[in-house]
């Protein structure tokens, strides 16, 4: 019921708009945790059809709170987290409240994480998979070194 009432208010833009960010959302968690869309779909007790759709960005409306719920609980994160990715309800989380000294960030990190805000989610699911690249390559390329 929630969904349905969200995505007669959203337009097919808005709604595309909601899934993509989505997909790039479970996307990044899947390859920071270097796991697929068919084990996060099957561990969240889902048929791999779905995951196919989903990763495929397929999806014609929002997904169901249910099964957000099912995956948010296979991901460890809480539901409320995806429900406002999806955009089904705000970001209102603990998460988009903190201030830069909640994060102990020096200013250079702050200004670093202002600009990612400010790119679309296609540019910040690429910028997300560089960086973490980078960094993985870094600590695989000199264990025991000063990098």
């Amino acid at each position: 019921m929630l969904c349905g009432v969200w995505t007669m208010a959203n337009s097919a833009e808005d709604t595309q708009a909601d899934l993509l960010r989505l997909r790039n959302y479970i996307q990044e968690w899947l390859d920071a945790n270097k796991q697929t869309w068919s084990g996060l779909f099957a561990k969240a007790g889902h048929p791999n059809g779905m995951s196919t759709t989903w990763s495929r960005l397929r999806l014609k409306t929002h997904p169901k709170p249910e099964t957000l719920r099912d995956i948010a609980q296979a991901m460890g994160i809480p539901w409320e987290r995806l429900l406002a990715v999806a955009g089904i309800i705000p970001d209102t989380g603990a998460g988009s409240t903190r201030t830069q000294s909640d994060y102990d960030l020096t200013p250079r990190e702050a200004g670093l994480i202002d600009a990612f805000r400010a790119l679309s989610e296609d540019h910040r699911s690429i910028v997300f998979n560089q960086v973490t690249g980078m960094a993985e390559a870094t600590t695989e390329a000199a264990p025991g070194t000063d990098t």
